[in-house]
């Protein structure tokens, strides 16, 4: 009651409650068919504004989607109740996410702002753009439980700007259970660079049978990680780049396991097959370094592993 007395006139009141209903089931995404959504865009915002109550499935039609609006955390997310981008059509050369972006404040083709609990499948993600500002995901605020299944990730730029690489997590941003299975990464100056902090450790972040190609630094790099799995995957680039390991790995906890990767020595790229440094495993999680294969040409100035040795390897 303003000033003690009923209010009269409540058409401007500012207080209210609206009740709408969380996602559930499957919505089409862009192209020329009435989807649900016209946009990718207005799919994300309402997906971030409604939340979901079951499985969603995107399913995006064959054509380019462009997202600026970040993947934020959604009401009642959780891993029984997984959201899924993916193409409609199962092909993803013909199924992009992509951004042009050539500045700090768009830097990202996808950003998962605490966004988990997801799975992105059988798309392309790409940043068109050659410049320094050319990141294609970015992994923030404790997202975690995401899964890329069968994506290209790629970007046009070659250069060393940690704002061009194709898949970028910060040390505040502390994002765990994020795995990475038959992609293909191409392009880019590192190709992920994750680096959780010392007081708050990414964990658990996984790279399996996926190919990267002609990044400008290391293809998979790690820092202040608590458990990763790189496995089965292959490495090769044209970088002119001196000095850098294909995979490098330092601060860790838990456990690294690095087994089954095919690593291809170029004219330069890469320095070192695996740099492993600071690095503990535990008691009944120990570090694995195993059946790696390093083709070095005709140099003897690169090595497969490089390690500073802790008592929890093997």
């Amino acid at each position: 009651m303003p000033n003690g007395v009923l209010d009269s006139n409540d058409v401007n009141d500012s207080l209210y409650n609206e009740l709408i209903a969380g996602l559930q089931g499957t919505y089409t995404v862009g192209g020329p068919s009435s989807p649900d959504y016209a946009t990718l865009d207005s799919a994300i915002m309402d997906l971030n504004k409604r939340g979901v109550c079951a499985n969603v499935i995107f399913e995006l039609y064959d054509t380019t989607h462009m997202a600026n609006t970040p993947i934020y955390s959604f009401y009642s997310s959780s891993p029984t109740r997984v959201v899924t981008f993916e193409s409609k059509g199962g092909d993803k050369t013909l199924c992009s996410i992509y951004d042009v972006s050539t500045n700090s404040v768009n830097n990202y083709a996808l950003q998962f702002k605490g966004g988990s609990n997801i799975v992105v499948k059988n798309l392309s993600i790409t940043n068109a753009s050659a410049g320094s500002y050319s990141g294609v995901i970015s992994l923030e605020q404790n997202s975690g439980n995401i899964t890329f299944d069968n994506c290209n990730i790629s970007s046009k730029y070659s250069g060393g700007s940690t704002n061009a690489c194709l898949v970028y997590s910060g040390p505040k941003d502390r994002v765990s259970d994020i795995s990475f299975n038959n992609c293909e990464f191409e392009g880019g100056s590192w190709a992920a660079h994750l680096e959780g902090d010392k007081g708050a450790l990414h964990s658990n972040i996984n790279f399996t049978k996926s190919k990267f190609k002609n990044n400008n630094r290391s293809s998979i790099w790690l820092m202040y990680v608590d458990g990763s799995k790189i496995s089965q995957n292959t490495m090769e680039s044209n970088s002119t780049f001196a000095g850098v390991a294909a995979i490098s790995v330092d601060e860790t906890a838990g456990y690294v396991e690095i087994y089954g990767n095919y690593i291809k020595r170029q004219a330069v790229w890469p320095t070192y097959g695996a740099l492993v440094k600071n690095s503990s495993g535990t008691s009944n999680k120990q570090n694995l370094f195993s059946t790696n294969s390093f083709s070095i040409g005709d140099t003897l100035s690169a090595c497969l592993l490089y390690t500073s040795p802790s008592p929890r390897d093997k």
